[in-house]
């Protein structure tokens, strides 16, 4: 069952930690890195928690997808085109779950949610290298951009 952040215990939390980790490429010296990392984000989301789902099945978080409904602090490259695809989110399955549709039905379930709300456009901003490409291709993402740099790939689905 896909639920808000809200509603979650305080073991769900961990759960969420856990994960958020899990999927991060990062490797962190101290746990002083880990804590401004995680603050950095995903504390934002955990405080604006109105686009924050989590899909809960026997107690236990299997992942969860949250974001935001624009982006403030955008690379000023993909500036005009988070005009175009206004929110944004971000996307964790726990590693023992992942190939079993979970990553589709929480996107479907946020874009849902967008919609509801009115909202033209989504967008994530990813890796150019990152194996996540594939999967946001598949659920929708065509839209492509990579920074000048080289570090960033902008991908943004319209919704409406």
């Amino acid at each position: 069952m896909i639920v808000s952040v809200n509603t979650c215990l305080e073991e769900h939390l961990k759960q969420i930690d856990k994960i958020f980790f899990e999927n991060s490429e990062t490797k962190f010296g101290s746990e002083e890195e880990k804590s401004v990392f995680k603050n950095k984000w995903l504390a934002p989301y955990l405080k604006c928690n109105d686009l924050f789902f989590v899909l809960v099945s026997n107690d236990q978080v299997i992942g969860y997808v949250n974001g935001m409904l624009s982006s403030p602090g955008i690379h000023p490259e993909f500036a005009e085109l988070a005009n175009q695809f206004p929110a944004h989110l971000h996307i964790n399955v726990s590693k023992y779950y992942r190939g079993q549709k979970i990553g589709k039905q929480l996107i479907e379930f946020f874009h849902n949610e967008l919609i509801r709300l009115g909202i033209s456009g989504v967008h994530i901003i990813t890796r150019p290298d990152s194996r996540n490409v594939r999967f946001y291709e598949r659920n929708g993402y065509q839209f492509s951009q990579v920074s000048e740099c080289g570090l960033f790939r902008f991908m943004g689905n319209r919704l409406i």
